[in-house]
């Protein structure tokens, strides 16, 4: 359920890992998941008519993500990689932000309604497997999140959050360590309410499931439900996201201006991989070859 939730998160990642990929790693791109929430194969057993039906779609969806947004990505990457020269001050991160998020936007508003027409197939046995799977990470989260002292949750997003500005920027230095120290001492811990938001999330998708909706009711409902979370944030969540992607893009501008020319150097050969790897799946989408799922394109990483 975690991935359902956090397709609104706001980023925990250095700048590029948010507006590049929306996740923390380097990608295979044609392994379709990555453009799905991944919780309907995680949370549901489809069948081989449902499997055929999803791979239809995604298809076509990857066909549309290769010619539209593709080169946009790739001028993204070169657009970070010029503010990052001119200095890259808090004004010019929420710029990338934004611009960044409108695209994975985009890539949401297309995704929905194919995994709105997959939800509406599912029979009685699959509805209760959901339930069960949702029962089962609820008690994951709990396990992951509830219950850590103070000293053990800023020991583990002290590591968090310094993997993910070394995976851009190689080693960071004494003073980029005490800027991360003092951002997971000082933001706000929302694991309470986004296992409430879980909660909320879970229920409505449950309540859509179990009524008897005409197709086009149930396509609005589930885009509400994917598209608009807002509508199911507990009280006093969206005041606590502002403030920590505040502090977040402070912590991030921080760093950047702590930065040597070796991390210079490491992140944007970082960023001109991201950018060689999309120019070439969007070269190859217009030629009309690409690769098979689940090979890797060169310059991808690993």
């Amino acid at each position: 359920m975690a991935k359902l939730i956090w397709m609104r998160r706001w980023p925990l990642l250095l700048l590029a890992g948010l507006l590049v990929t929306g996740c923390g790693m380097k990608f295979v791109y044609n392994k379709l998941d990555w453009l799905i929430p991944l919780w309907i194969s995680t949370y549901v057993t489809l069948d081989d008519a449902q499997k055929t039906q999803l791979d239809q779609r995604l298809a076509r969806v990857l066909e549309w993500h290769r010619h539209q947004q593709l080169a946009q990505y790739v001028a993204l990457i070169r657009r970070i990689q010029q503010a990052v020269g001119d200095g890259l001050d808090e004004a010019a991160i929420e710029a990338l932000f934004a611009a960044g998020e409108a695209y994975w936007r985009a890539l949401q508003e297309k995704v929905t309604p194919d995994v709105a027409d997959i939800l509406r197939t599912t029979s009685a046995s699959q509805r209760q497997e959901i339930y069960d799977k949702f029962s089962d990470s609820n008690a994951e989260f709990r396990a992951k999140y509830f219950g850590l002292t103070e000293e053990k949750r800023i020991a583990r997003s002290m590591d968090d959050m310094t993997d993910h500005f070394e995976t851009w920027l190689g080693d960071l230095n004494e003073p980029q360590r005490q800027a991360v120290a003092e951002f997971v001492r000082s933001y706000y811990p929302i694991h309470e309410l986004r296992y409430k938001l879980r909660q909320n999330v879970q229920l409505e998708l449950r309540s859509i499931l179990e009524a008897e909706l005409s197709p086009v009711q149930f396509q609005q409902r589930i885009a509400t439900l994917l598209l608009h979370q807002e509508n199911f944030y507990p009280l006093g969540y969206d005041d606590k996201l502002a403030a920590n992607r505040r502090l977040l893009v402070a912590l991030i501008a921080r760093v950047m201006r702590q930065r040597d020319a070796e991390q210079t150097a490491h992140l944007m050969h970082e960023l001109d991989s991201y950018a060689a790897s999309f120019q070439e799946l969007s070269l190859l989408a217009r030629v009309g070859t690409v690769p098979a799922p689940g090979r890797q394109v060169a310059g991808a990483g690993t």
